[in-house]
C-alpha cells in the first residue's frame, strides 16, 4: 500500500496535469505569464502551496522520475 506522501504526490500531479498551460509547450497560453500565474494560483489554493513552492515542486518531481 502506497504511504500517504505517494498518494498526495499523485493527487498533486493529477491536479497539475489539469493545466496544460504550465506545462504543454503547444498549449497556445504557454508563454502567457498571466493565465500560468492563474493556474499556479488555483492550484496553490488546493494545496496550500504558493506558486514558487508549486514549481519548486513539479521540479523536484521531475528530477526524481529522471
Amino acid at each position: 500500500m502506497a504511504d500517504c506522501s505517494s498518494e498526495k504526490n499523485i493527487r498533486f500531479h493529477e491536479e497539475y496535469r489539469k493545466y496544460t498551460v504550465l506545462w504543454h509547450l503547444l498549449d497556445k497560453n504557454y508563454k502567457n505569464w498571466e493565465e500560468r500565474r492563474s493556474a499556479l494560483q488555483e492550484t496553490g489554493e488546493k494545496y496550500s502551496l504558493d506558486s514558487k513552492s508549486i514549481l519548486n515542486k513539479t521540479k523536484s518531481l521531475r528530477s526524481y522520475f529522471h
